[in-house]
Order: C-alpha cells, then structure tokens, then sequence
C-alpha cells in the first residue's frame, strides 16, 4: 500500500469518525454563562424520570436504565433514587411536571429541592419525558438531535416507499442538571421516540404496544439518551 493510499484511508477514517456520527445538540438546549467542572467518579443522584403520562410502567424502566448507563459510561458515580412515600410521589411529578416547567415558583422550588436532596453530591438531575412536535420528511422525522424512520405495518401499502409530510407528536428526554447548591447548570433534550407507527390498511397512526420492544426502538432511545446526557460531559469537561 502505497503512503497516498494510506493517507487517504486515515482521512476517511478521521471523517467518518468525528464529523458524520458526531452527535448533534437539541436546539433548545439552555446552559449557564459560567460552568464548573467536576471530576470524573463523580457522585451523581437521579431522580425518578416523570413520564408526565406518556410512558407505560415498563417504558419508564427501560428510559431510567438506559440514563444511568450512560452516565455511568461517561465516569460518572450515577444511582437512581426512589421515592417511597406516595405524597412525596405526588409532590415530586407535580413540581417536575412539563405544565410546570416553565412557571416561576416551581423553578424557584425545584432549585431549592436539589439544593436540600443535592447534600454530598456533584449534581442532581431531574429526568422527564415530553411531548415535542416533529415533520414528516420522506420516511422519517427528525428533532432534538435524533432521526427516527417511521415504522409501517398492513398489508402490500406496507412495502411501497412512502413521501410523508406533516407533522407527528415525539418523545424526548429532557434533562434537569443542578449542582449541589440547586443552580441550574443545564437543560437538555433528546429525541427518544416516535410512539406511533403507520397502520397502511387502515390509513391511520397507532401507538406501539412497548415503545422500546423492537431493536430498532431501543437503538433509538439509547441514542436520544445520549444526546440529552453527552452535554453533561462536554460542558462540565469531566475528566
């Protein structure tokens, strides 16, 4: 092989290898002007995801081991936390709830909570689902960084391309960073799914039984998991 050759297999490599699988941030995405650092090994306590009633019980479980995989993956100490008493249930998804995300006091509050439950830890983070609204090009729909192509069942319609338009509702992971103080640091999204699939014989959309039962499904949640979890690690450049 001569030294052309190879230059242009490690060019193409170097290519491939940053630039078309580089991930690509939600544009919604808020940060502060002045951010920390934090240490690899890092403790970090995460809170139960609210699902704000998108998600069935098995699709909730499925979310919340699939972000503290990832934050794990990323040297971080992640350990989910749980709530046992069901007050302390309906407190927690009222404060963290998407109608509440962007009112006043329950910005207020929620940063004095992770200041109260943030003791001994490097940060707090407040999972939840939302629901966000995506078009429909060709056979896919694109938001918060992911890609998904829409899945199609019924009959011969099933296996003829499709040019879809329009728009759909899609999931996203939406993640709450505080610091052990209660300062917001960051919120971030991911695009996790696209619930519905095309029923062709019917011509209408139907939600999936398991949101996360196909291996496809799952590749896309774990990969709008990490859309959502990666700026944690580029912002506050753990090492």
């Amino acid at each position: 092989m001569n030294n052309r050759y190879s230059t242009f297999i490690l060019f193409i490599s170097l290519f491939w290898g940053t630039s078309a699988f580089a991930l690509k941030e939600s544009l919604d995405n808020t940060y502060i002007d002045n951010m920390p650092t934090i240490k690899a090994n890092s403790k970090v306590l995460v809170m139960p995801l609210n699902a704000n009633k998108l998600l069935k019980v098995g699709e909730i479980e499925a979310v919340e081991k699939a972000l503290i995989d990832q934050l794990k993956a990323m040297s971080l100490k992640a350990r989910g936390a749980k709530l046992e008493n069901d007050q302390d249930k309906f407190d927690y998804l009222l404060l963290t709830s998407a109608f509440n995300a962007k009112q006043e006091t329950a910005i207020k509050q929620k940063s004095q909570y992770a200041a109260i439950i943030g003791q001994h830890q490097s940060l707090v983070i407040l999972p939840s689902v939302v629901q966000r609204v995506a078009d429909m090009k060709k056979n896919s729909v694109s938001w918060d960084g992911n890609n998904v192509t829409i899945m199609r069942v019924g009959g011969i319609r099933s296996m003829v391309p499709m040019e879809w338009t329009g728009k759909r509702p899609v999931l996203s992971l939406r993640l709450e960073v505080y610091d052990s103080n209660g300062l917001l640091l960051m919120t971030t999204r991911g695009g996790i799914s696209m619930p519905d699939y095309a029923h062709m014989s019917t011509s209408e959309f139907r939600r999936k039984d398991d949101l996360f039962e196909r291996k496809k499904d799952k590749k896309y949640l774990a990969k709008g998991v990490k859309i959502a979890s990666m700026p944690i690690k580029k912002k506050l450049k753990i090492k």
